[in-house]
């Protein structure tokens, strides 16, 4: 028959008869019990790893010990334990032992670098790629996502690596765009996740000339029309002009190519202006 003494050791009753007989035919029984009592399992030995960045594993919840008279660890805390092979042994109500050992390793943990970090850009240009690397550059990966998604096109929301492409703002202010960049490692399993760093890039706002004309745009020969664009650093007028306003008495489509203060350039839509013949 089985017997349950304790919740965690099993007992194995076997009752043996023992039958006596004398020379001169006296008789006499006696019963022998052996119980044999199952030694505890904590089950396999276990390899666990912890980030470096962590300050260290816990393995007091690796093994269940519940219900055993004694529990002996090889370390006075281990609900926090650095690289090392340490042991577990446990006893339950009859003396029966079992050990587990664990193996506790390391896994590095990334850092990430950003260069540039800060740059300036005009809007719609490419900007300068910002290349990030870091102490394991050849094993981490660099996930990124990027805010202002609204004001600023181009780039997508998020991406991994390095960052290159075109920024455009759809605003006439500039426009702070923030790259948060998550260096991760995943080795053994476990996944280990850096600090995050930031790389910052200024939109300017958008250039946007106006070509202002100070009267009719088709006359007869003889008339003409000034045509002012507005305000900038420089002006590169069609007709090769680099005035703000130019004086036009001849057909023709003219745009204004503007550079302001940040050497940022825009080009006008085009005018149309037409000059007739004199009729007789």
């Amino acid at each position: 028959m089985r017997d349950t003494p304790t919740d965690t050791a099993q007992a194995l009753q076997v009752l043996y008869t023992v039958i006596a007989n004398t020379p001169n035919g006296l008789r006499d029984t006696a019963i022998v019990t052996l119980i044999d009592y199952d030694k505890p399992n904590l089950g396999n030995d276990t390899t666990i790893r912890y980030c470096s960045l962590s300050g260290g594993a816990n393995i007091s919840n690796i093994y269940d010990t519940t219900g055993y008279i004694s529990v002996i660890w090889s370390t006075p805390n281990p609900g926090n334990v650095s690289t090392g092979i340490y042991t577990l042994i446990v006893t339950n109500a009859f003396g029966g032992k079992d050990t587990a050992v664990i193996n506790v390793l390391t896994s590095p943990t990334p850092n990430a670098i950003a260069t540039p970090s800060l740059q300036n850009v005009c809007s719609g240009s490419t900007i300068s790629l910002i290349n990030i690397s870091g102490n394991l550059e050849n094993s981490a990966d660099y996930n990124w996502t990027r805010n202002n998604i609204d004001s600023v096109i181009g780039i997508p929301a998020s991406g991994s690596g390095n960052i290159l492409g075109t920024l455009t703002n759809i605003t006439n202010v500039p426009v702070t765009v923030t790259f948060t960049i998550t260096p991760s490692l995943t080795n053994g399993g476990l996944t280990c996740t850096g600090t995050p760093i930031t790389a910052t890039v200024i939109v300017l706002g958008q250039l946007k000339p106006i070509i202002t004309a100070d009267g009719p745009t088709s006359f007869c020969i003889g008339g003409n029309v000034n045509l002012t664009s507005s305000i900038a650093k420089m002006y590169n007028w069609s007709n090769g002009k680099t005035t703000q306003s130019i004086s036009i008495n001849i057909s023709g489509n003219y745009i204004v190519t503007l550079t302001d203060e940040n050497n940022c350039t825009a080009e006008s839509s085009p005018v149309s202006v037409s000059v007739f013949l004199n009729r007789l």
